[in-house]
């Protein structure tokens, strides 16, 4: 007698971010539906779910697990943004103060060409967005935004920066 014994593909998992601090599943293929989800940071189980906003600087990544008990592991994605401001061979900006009530200096730190700033909530709502052309720093406001947490997106020639602010 002869016996094909079928299997599913193996079970792939892929994430990426989707505004800043905001990791999504990008896709999930093989396995056996239906799939539950753990996002770890560096080791350490921090949520569950197909997205998750990042709070703190370390590694992410998303297990998946099929209906058959399989699991694998997605590609990681970290984070490395310091308290205030942001660092590189280019660019060196801060914001301040920060956390701010009224309004908050975006610093450059040199004459930024071109610019595109953007504001987004803790679950990646765009808020605000700016362009900026040949300017050292910026204003921003509290305008239109409540009390907490947001982050910040600044992309300038091919390099993206991101750091949180807080409005009080």
């Amino acid at each position: 007698k002869t016996f094909t014994v079928t299997q599913p593909d193996e079970l792939e998992v892929t994430i990426v971010e989707t505004s800043p601090f905001v990791l999504e599943l990008s896709t999930v293929t093989g396995g056996t539906p239906s799939y539950t989800y753990a996002w770890y940071e560096s080791g350490n189980s921090v949520g569950t779910g197909t997205s998750y906003i990042v709070s703190s600087n370390g590694t992410y990544s998303l297990e998946a697990t099929d209906a058959n008990n399989c699991t694998n592991t997605s590609n990681s994605i970290t984070y490395n943004v310091p308290p205030s401001g942001v660092n590189g061979e280019e660019v060196s900006f801060r914001v301040y103060p920060n956390p701010f009530r009224e309004e908050a200096t975006i610093d450059f730190g040199y004459t930024v060409n071109e610019a595109t700033i953007s504001i987004v909530d803790i679950y990646g709502k765009l808020i605000e967005q700016h362009e900026v052309i040949n300017a050292s720093s910026f204003i921003i406001t509290n305008k239109n935004k409540a009390s907490g947490v947001y982050f910040m997106k600044m992309e300038t020639g091919n390099k993206l920066y991101n750091t949180k602010i807080i409005i009080e």
